[in-house]
């Protein structure tokens, strides 16, 4: 009640009664805070609602919580939390990154004992010497513990099929740190296809672990790894080019660009599907306010037009930034395909950034003059506005 009083929408005497009481509370945790489940619950139960500028509050509170009592903390996170939800791999990922290093090596020496808890175990369905294996991956990684590791694939098989975004989140912070070296990385091929299942996860922080792995695997070990999921994985990160998170808008867009030169010759048919779908996409994202996904995007775009052996829509978007062009020449190319781009085109009306809306506009009159702005899908509040007058044939 404290903790909701000092953020919540009440009085400010109330406001500053709820500080008082929460201070005298923080000199003696040890009393106070004892009934861990509950506060913690009330921590996640706020972190959802809360504006996040008063989110460092509860986490704050969370990590007293955790010094206080550790191991039931660690312990309440995996067994009373739920477990495939964001907040709490937000809470989770809080707690093992501590201000202070004392801190930091105690949670790191509690959590070993309860990754090897008999109820942890059994709530998991793993044995108590396959856990071992998790408290490798929580302090930094050694010579010794990456060979273990990436000598137990199976084990780490099992690991990410649990549904526990704590865990697969442990287990995917490990595979990145294999993911990074030629001779470990060949030891995880097997685990790409329960790695790609992490992806339908909607959350930044363990599709970026993902990602990461995929990239890290291409650059070290080359891009004929990625061909017996190249299909599929392509399929995944079109979905992501116009994720919220910048950092996965990127990633997935760079990878692309790897995995359509991964293809063997009798994929080449599937994955040119893919590929025409990304058209559009990609040349929306160059006008992307992120300078860097715009940048992969043009890149990517690229890669594209040398797949489908388009040499002059290659040449063009090469030399020139000027989208006029790029969009001729992409709609030159195959005229057949316009309705398809502008279906396409439709759904970025209704993009965050002013910028890819005005991409999108613009492309939309270029691949269908015809189309009456009067008939496209308007939306309040944006840049965009329709015509007063009756519909005309070009905008």
């Amino acid at each position: 009640m404290t903790l909701e009083k000092t953020t919540g929408d009440c009085s400010a005497e109330d406001s500053e009664r709820a500080k008082i009481i929460l201070d005298r509370i923080l000199t003696d945790p040890g009393n106070w805070l004892m009934d861990v489940p509950g506060i913690l619950w009330s921590i996640h139960a706020n972190l959802k609602i809360m504006h996040p500028s008063l989110h460092e509050t509860f986490f704050s509170a969370a990590e007293m919580l955790a010094y206080t009592f550790p191991r039931e903390v660690l312990k309440c996170v995996f067994i009373d939390l739920p477990q495939s939800d964001s907040t709490t791999l937000d809470i989770w990922r809080k707690l093992l990154a501590p201000n202070s290093t004392s801190g930091k090596v105690v949670l790191e020496e509690e959590l070993c004992k309860v990754l090897q808890d008999h109820e942890l175990c059994t709530t998991f369905n793993i044995t108590t010497m396959d856990s071992g294996l998790l408290c490798l991956i929580v302090s930094c990684p050694t010579e010794e513990s990456l060979q273990v590791l990436c000598h137990n694939t199976d084990i780490l098989q099992r690991f990410l099929k649990i549904k526990s975004f704590p865990i697969l989140w442990l287990v995917l912070r490990g595979l990145v740190y294999l993911s990074e070296r030629p001779e470990t990385a060949r030891r995880i091929r097997t685990l790409l296809p329960d790695i790609l299942q992490a992806l339908q996860f909607d959350n930044v922080e363990i599709t970026l672990k993902a990602l990461n792995i995929f990239r890290n695997l291409v650059n070290c070990v080359g891009k004929m790894e990625a061909r017996p999921i190249a299909l599929e994985l392509a399929d995944q990160l079109l979905h992501l080019f116009n994720h919220a998170s910048s950092e996965i808008r990127e990633c997935s867009i760079r990878l692309f660009g790897d995995v359509i030169e991964a293809v063997a010759w009798w994929q080449k048919g599937k994955m040119k599907k893919r590929v025409l779908k990304s058209l559009v996409p990609l040349l929306f994202r160059k006008k992307d306010e992120t300078l860097s996904v715009a940048q992969a995007s043009g890149e990517a775009f690229v890669a594209c037009a040398k797949f489908l052996k388009w040499n002059k829509l290659e040449r063009q978007a090469q030399k020139d930034n000027d989208p006029f062009r790029i969009m001729e020449c992409l709609l030159q190319q195959d005229r057949r395909r316009a309705n398809e781009y502008l279906l396409q085109s439709l759904t970025y009306l209704g993009d965050s950034q002013t910028s890819v809306k005005k991409e999108a506009l613009f492309f939309i009159g270029e691949s269908n003059p015809w189309v009456p702005l009067w008939a496209l899908p308007w939306q309040q509040g944006t840049v965009l506005q329709p015509p007063d007058a009756t519909p005309c044939p070009r905008h």
